[in-house]
């Protein structure tokens, strides 16, 4: 018996399902900046549930340091709820 492995297309990667209405969330920003504290962040993509708008952010790189926070723009902000 002869066994293939089947890798998915480029595009065609798993995505997060909203628990709540079963339904596949949709990518709305790929490369969201998360800031985990003052002078550390990850990169990652935001999907949206197109039924209950709630959002997760999945595919967390590596994160990196900034010296200089002032001059990146993100989108999320953990460390800023945290006040």
């Amino acid at each position: 018996m002869q066994v293939q492995l089947l890798s998915p297309a480029q595009g065609d990667k798993m995505r997060p399902v909203c628990v709540a209405c079963e339904v596949e969330m949709k990518c709305t920003l790929t490369g969201a900046l998360i800031r985990i504290n003052p002078h550390y962040f990850y990169a990652g993509d935001q999907y949206e549930c197109p039924v209950c708008e709630n959002v997760v952010i999945t595919g967390l790189g590596n994160g990196f340091h900034v010296d200089d926070p002032e001059t990146v723009v993100f989108e999320v902000d953990f460390h800023e709820k945290e006040k």
